[in-house]
């Protein structure tokens, strides 16, 4: 029984003559050039410094030519199988083979073409005669050969029409028990289906170790002579396989269509992507492949383009979620951005500028994938309009008596601290969904007890981000004195807790001193400073853990009533965030290996590092007869969210009515 290499009839009836188109590349070629190059996307592997070094290729075919350049020094096997005996001679005397073995790992010398993976090692098996013909005894010895010898992706541009594969499947399934990528022609009738081997891909003992390879045209058309995906479309993508220039037998380069030209492509595509992980095995390089080929035809896996077009750029890219990469495998999250607050920012943010917090994430597949940290980096967000126009008309709905008291809504904080809203920040980390109440046990001293949440809280695994605790007030004369305790829940500071950078439950102390004053006129005075200490815990995705951390912030309030208009009201407040001024951080970052093993580093992040974030803010608001109030905001931040040198501002102009 005879196979034959799966190109057109007439490229192998030009095969035994002469008439081959001859190509010769210009002064100013490069790969660049080739249209192939560019149909699936191969200049983003080289552009990472990834050509297939070190990956052995096998190509069972007619042999290669041996004393071309293009291939000096890695052709690491040279053996002829014939009547079933392995021998020790390749010598390509038909140029199917040459020209193979070309677009899979042509030199990038600068000369001639170039191959998909121009490093790649190329193990070379000669089953096929000149006349393009072969037993299915040689091909098959020559498949089980291959993979004895340690090829991890094996070639066959060959096919065979026959009803059913007669030759011995166990060569084809050793091949595969080895761990080898089987990659062949889909055939050049025209067919609904693929040749044989190429239709084995659906086989259970194939184990998805086996693609189908079809042929597009310039136009990524399936050409005409190439057969469609049929009952072998999980397992089928296509790839450039129309006049592909590539190495002959001789020393000159020549165009070929067939499928046979589009099989190495994907071959090549294989060997760039084990080259870059080398634990890659068969079935995930198969999927991966097939996964991120471009959709052509009709929309999903259709029956003639399969899986769709090869695209060495998506197969390169990250599939699916990446996750970190931890010693603890419970640790590992999501990568996905991470929200800091104003307090921890400045640190983290520039040893993150500076790549020193850089980590490996994994994606499906467990492929490594450097990941810039500086790019998951969210500062807390700014606060929404309908937070600016509750704040700046803050009205929160109270009831009680003297003594007992609840309070709802923006500024329902004021109720707590006694004095202005927001002025103590731990009573305030959103001015959302409010709740406070106040007992009044003495003259002087009040207990309060608050939770609250963020406006258009987003769930946090599952749950409800916010912040709950309980403060003494003191209040005695122009002075007033602030302590408690906050417990958080999936947020840090008030910042939502999310991606890798996850600090936990932020629990925190603290104490604030508020100063007030009666100035001449119509004004009111105050300063306010605090001062807390964040409890040290354990995190997760790159948090190992951090130490208890002090912050301190300030507020600063001019506050005037009736000053141009009756009950108007005239605030100027100029504060500065918390900010910590103590504590470290404990970061594992974990990286790879050429040989794709993992190590593990932890950095410590001094967090008291940093500008601190300031705001300054004037709101005024005044009666608008019976439309109710009308009012303005204006608020400047320097060292927005604490980054140093960035800058924010926003006006926000609002009326409000209550009904």
């Amino acid at each position: 029984m005879r196979v034959r290499p799966s190109v057109l009839a007439l490229a192998l009836a030009n095969l035994a003559g002469s008439a081959l188109a001859a190509w010769t590349p210009s002064s100013d070629y490069t790969f660049a050039d080739d249209w192939w190059h560019q149909a699936i996307k191969a200049k983003s592997a080289y552009d990472l410094n990834l050509f297939g070094k070190g990956v052995k290729v096998g190509i069972v075919d007619t042999g290669i030519n041996l004393s071309s350049s293009e291939f000096s020094g890695r052709i690491g096997k040279c053996r002829s199988v014939s009547g079933g005996v392995v021998g020790s001679a390749c010598g390509d005397d038909n140029g199917h083979g040459s020209h193979v073995a070309g677009i899979i790992g042509a030199a990038a010398n600068g000369r001639g073409s170039m191959g998909i993976a121009p490093k790649a090692s190329l193990l070379i098996y000669k089953a096929l005669d000149s006349d393009g013909g072969g037993s299915l005894v040689d091909v098959d010895k020559a498949i089980l050969t291959a993979a004895n010898d340690g090829a991890r992706i094996i070639n066959g541009s060959l096919g065979y029409t026959g009803a059913a594969w007669s030759g011995d499947k166990t060569y084809l399934q050793g091949a595969v028990n080895k761990g080898a990528l089987l990659v062949f022609a889909a055939g050049n009738d025209g067919a609904a289906n693929p040749d044989w081997p190429a239709r084995h891909a659906t086989q259970a003992w194939a184990k998805g170790q086996i693609l189908a390879v079809g042929a597009v045209d310039e136009n990524n058309r399936i050409a005409s002579f190439s057969n469609r995906a049929g009952d072998t479309r999980y397992f089928y993508l296509v790839a450039p396989g129309v006049d592909i220039v590539s190495t002959y037998m001789d020393s000159n380069y020549y165009y070929m269509s067939g499928t046979s030209m589009a099989a190495p492509m994907v071959s090549g595509a294989a060997a760039l992507l084990m080259g870059y992980w080398p634990k890659l095995s068969a079935k995930d390089t198969a999927n991966i492949l097939l996964d991120t080929a471009t959709d052509l035809g009709r929309r999903g896996v259709d029956s003639v383009y399969g899986h769709g077009l090869l695209n060495v750029k998506a197969a390169l890219a990250p599939v699916g979620q990446l996750k970190t990469a931890a010693s603890s495998g419970s640790r590992s999250v999501p990568v996905a951005s991470s929200t800091l607050p104003a307090s921890l920012a400045p640190a983290i943010s520039s040893l993150a500028a500076a790549g020193r917090l850089d980590f490996a994430g994994l994606d499906a597949y467990q492929r490594n994938f450097t990941v810039a940290t500086t790019d998951l980096l969210a500062p807390a967000s700014e606060p929404s309009l309908d937070h600016r126009l509750q704040t700046l008309f803050a009205q929160p709905a109270v009831a009680g008596d003297e003594r007992f008291q609840l309070a709802y809504g923006a500024g329902a904080d004021a109720l707590v601290s006694g004095v202005s809203a927001g002025a103590v920040p731990f009573l305030g980390f959103q001015d959302g969904d409010a709740l406070f109440m106040s007992n009044r046990i003495s003259a002087t001293l009040k207990l309060g007890l608050f939770s609250s949440r963020p406006l258009d809280a987003v769930p946090v695994n599952g749950s409800q981000p916010g912040a709950s605790g309980l403060s003494l007030n003191y209040g005695a004369g122009a002075w007033v004195i602030n302590a408690g305790l906050v417990t958080e829940h999936e947020q840090f500071m008030g910042a939502s807790q999310s991606g890798v950078l996850h600090f936990g439950d932020g629990r925190e102390m603290f104490v604030s001193a508020t100063r007030q004053a009666s100035l001449a006129g119509r004004w009111q005075a105050s300063a306010t400073a605090t001062l807390g200490l964040v409890e040290g815990g354990r995190g997760s995705g790159l948090v190992l853990g951090y130490s208890d951390m002090p912050v301190w912030g300030f507020s600063l309030n001019l506050d005037g009533r009736d000053l141009f208009a009756p009950h108007d009201r005239l605030g100027l407040s100029l504060s500065q965030s918390l900010k910590a001024i103590g504590g470290s951080a404990t970061l594992e970052l974990a990286s790879y290996d050429q040989n794709q093993n993992a190590t593990y580093s932890t950095r410590r992040v001094d967090l008291a590092g940093g500008e601190a974030e300031y705001v300054l803010a004037l709101d005024y608001t005044r009666p608008a007869g019976k439309l109710g109030r009308a009012g303005l905001s204006l608020e400047y931040k320097a060292n927005a969210a604490g980054l140093a040198g960035q800058e924010s501002a926003h006006l926000t102009l609002g009326w409000n009515r209550r009904f």
